[in-house]
């Protein structure tokens, strides 16, 4: 299963417990972009950071190359997304 930041930022709000839940996969990645993403978010508690940082640990962390953008963006499209790309 490869992880959105989002679903990783929310996951690690206050009383979220559905990270935990994800963690327990054994399949789990995190493409290389999504870790900048994820980690360089402003809004984190040193707390919060340091439990993305052991979670993503637990990870594959997939490189940034053509076949991840194209799951990435395949997978995206399966589900609603609140935010856009635009140029």
């Amino acid at each position: 299963m490869l992880l959105d930041s989002n679903i990783l930022i929310y996951g690690a709000e206050k009383g979220e417990a559905r990270l935990d839940e994800i963690l327990d996969r054994t399949d789990l990645a995190v493409a290389s972009v999504t870790c900048i993403g994820t980690l360089g978010f402003h809004r984190l508690s040193e707390i919060e950071r340091n439990g993305l940082e052991m979670a993503i640990g637990r990870m594959k962390v997939l490189a940034l190359d053509d076949a991840v953008v194209k799951r990435t963006i395949s997978l995206r499209r399966q589900q609603p997304s609140h935010t856009t790309c635009r140029s």
